[in-house]
């Protein structure tokens, strides 16, 4: 894999690099496209867009743009957040359409964090997803696959060991779904939300599914994928996603936990609450809850009932 560093001009550093950093760890992105390392980075840093990042990496090159000891806007957690302003970013190239590009790309990823983490003498505990931070389903390709082979790969080359095996599966059946969500429900063009939107349903409308790849379900009649988080099976007349039940919860989340206007990443953040924050829950809507104090819902997949 090869190597290549291309400096930020210091006249972009109020944009994308406007604070001096010591970093702590970091952060994996997957791109929303199949542009190549070289690509991404020109257009980062030729941009006056504030969203930046360290590096991109493809199948045969990481190019870095832009220097550790500086911030960037990677994460999606504001001005002061713990992912952009104290974590390495790296972005993965070619993970829109996946294949052996995408596969070796990502394979280089594992090898380059691995450097970084010996590197500065840090665990596999350092290493973190974007959807940490700001709940956005990023790394998607690596998340519909499952985050823990990712983590394993890496625990492997660090120190020869992998800890859990884990297969990605579906949690999701073919079948008769119904809309549950009074915004609507984007159609896309591919089983992930980084894919074009090219349709929308609204609230209760019936979509047969005929295969289903992670939490996204293919639509019979072919006009794309949708999230089945935001679904009922109409078998049963139950939420797609179970097992979240009213009651007190613990967030479980060392970045704390965004609080949604609506049961969906796609709502507006309210409100941020802390780990280990004690919450009341009085609905539940798939992997959503409702906060009893009515600020807002917060996503129980990072919360423990108590």
């Amino acid at each position: 894999m090869e190597y290549t560093k291309v400096n930020c001009p210091t006249n972009k550093y109020n944009i994308k690099c406007p604070y001096t950093m010591i970093p702590t760890g970091i952060v994996v992105h997957n791109t929303a496209n199949d542009a190549s390392a070289m690509s991404e980075i020109s257009y980062m840093l030729g941009n006056n867009n504030t969203t930046s990042y360290h590096l991109a990496i493809d199948d045969y090159r990481a190019v870095q743009g832009i220097s550790y000891n500086r911030n960037t806007w990677n994460a999606g957690d504001g001005i002061n957040g713990n992912g952009n302003r104290n974590k390495i970013s790296i972005e993965i190239c070619y993970s829109k359409s996946g294949g052996p590009r995408y596969n070796q790309a990502e394979n280089n990823a594992v090898e380059f964090i691995v450097g970084i983490l010996k590197q500065y003498g840090w665990g596999i505990d350092r290493v973190s997803k974007h959807q940490d931070y700001s709940g956005k389903y990023c790394p998607h390709r690596i998340l519909d696959n499952s985050w823990q082979n990712f983590i394993n790969k890496i625990a492997l080359k660090l120190n020869g060991t992998n800890p859990i095996s884990v297969q990605p599966t579906n949690k999701y059946s073919a079948g008769g779904y119904q809309v549950n969500t009074t915004a609507g429900l984007n159609v896309r063009s591919g089983a992930g939300t980084s894919y074009n939107r090219v349709a929308y349903l609204t609230n209760g409308s019936k979509q047969g599914i005929d295969r289903t790849e992670g939490n996204w379900g293919h639509l019979m009649n072919n006009a794309g994928w949708i999230c089945l988080d935001y679904c009922f099976r109409l078998q049963d007349n139950q939420p797609a996603t179970n097992g979240y039940t009213p009651g007190s919860y613990q967030t479980n989340s060392s970045s704390g936990l965004n609080v949604r206007s609506g049961p969906g990443t796609n709502y507006n953040r309210v409100a941020t609450i802390g780990n280990n924050s004690k919450q009341g829950i009085d609905r539940v809507q798939g992997s959503w809850g409702h906060l009893s104090n009515n600020i807002g819902w917060i996503c129980l997949d990072y919360c423990i009932k108590i």
